[in-house]
């Protein structure tokens, strides 16, 4: 049985402010906390000089950094960082049942981990055995940001990722398929089965990903009384760029991967009318960026881009 003792994995990039801040809010948990692994990808605004110092600091529980030598995307960082809490574990350097996590800009409330730990704990000995991960609620600028909890509507011809509607909020618990990685808390024991982060994603999409393996050898629910304030306000229209090849790529991967081919199908049919095409509104430049993107998903080509890198924008809209 389970013992409850939980690692946090924490990701950070060029937001030491924020950094700092969520450190404060893992301090103040009531909930004991065995490690806090810090990944950092690779940033330039004093946050490794930080973790130097922070490291070597005494706090409520065990710290450890990973320093990126590149920018490796959420992926890559949620990968490392799983993969050095279980090699702790292995090693029996690090007691512990449970990985919690989060961005930098992600701050749990101060019972966060204690609300999940006494949910769990009052389920039976069977259902706790069933279950693989549950997540905290998350809340963005004070209402409950329902597109990080999703379930899976599935059809014939469609495979949809929906958000579980915000009156299910009101239960002690509920049911997902798909998480995002804001107040997660996954098994040890589910990632030994199915692994960590699929680096290769690089960001956006691999959460997604390891949902779907990870519902697979367990229950997954969201805990509402357990919450996560997301300090993320709007990002306002995005020109289209290197965020629109890794989402639209990385969501044709894992519809090949997972669903019934004549779901990819449908998409890349609807996609290409309303992206791809000359009916498209896009620019001829726009067209060739979804159809790299399309291509490199069927075709599996992953991991960064040589084109499409992190800071890549279309401005010029016109032909």
């Amino acid at each position: 049985m389970c013992k409850d003792k939980i690692a946090v994995v924490l990701v950070t990039f060029n937001r030491l402010d924020k950094l700092k801040q969520a450190v404060e809010y893992y301090e103040q948990q009531t909930y004991p906390i065995q490690e806090v692994v810090i990944v950092d990808n690779h940033s330039t605004d004093g946050t490794i000089q930080y973790l130097k110092e922070w490291v070597n600091g005494k706090g409520n529980f065990k710290r450890k950094t990973v320093l990126l030598n590149e920018n490796c995307g959420g992926a890559g960082g949620f990968g490392a960082g799983m993969d050095e809490v279980l090699d702790e574990v292995r090693r029996h350097e690090l007691d512990a049942d449970w990985v919690a996590v989060a961005d930098d800009d992600a701050f749990p409330r101060k019972n966060s981990f204690e609300k999940i730990i006494d949910y769990y704990k009052s389920l039976s000995d069977k259902e706790q055995e069933d279950i693989s991960v549950l997540c905290s609620r998350v809340v963005n600028c004070g209402k409950t940001h329902i597109n990080h909890r999703n379930r899976i509507k599935q059809s014939i011809l469609r495979a949809r990722f929906m958000a579980v509607p915000e009156e299910e909020y009101d239960k002690d618990a509920f049911d997902i398929d798909i998480f995002s990685y804001v107040g997660t808390f996954i098994k040890v024991n589910a990632l030994q089965k199915v692994g960590t982060t699929n680096r290769d994603l690089f960001i956006y999409g691999d959460d997604q990903e390891h949902s779907l393996r990870l519902r697979k050898v367990g229950r997954m629910q969201c805990v509402p009384s357990s919450v996560y304030d997301h300090d993320r306000p709007g990002l306002g229209e995005r020109k289209i760029g290197w965020h629109s090849y890794y989402d639209s790529r990385n969501h044709v991967y894992i519809l090949k991967k997972y669903f019934p081919i004549q779901c990819l199908i449908m998409r890349c049919i609807k996609r290409y009318i309303l992206d791809m095409s000359v009916f498209s509104s896009n620019t001829q430049q726009e067209r060739k960026l979804f159809k790299t993107a399309y291509m490199d998903g069927i075709k599996g080509n992953l991991g960064k881009n040589s084109v499409y890198k992190p800071g890549f924008e279309i401005t010029d809209r016109k032909d």
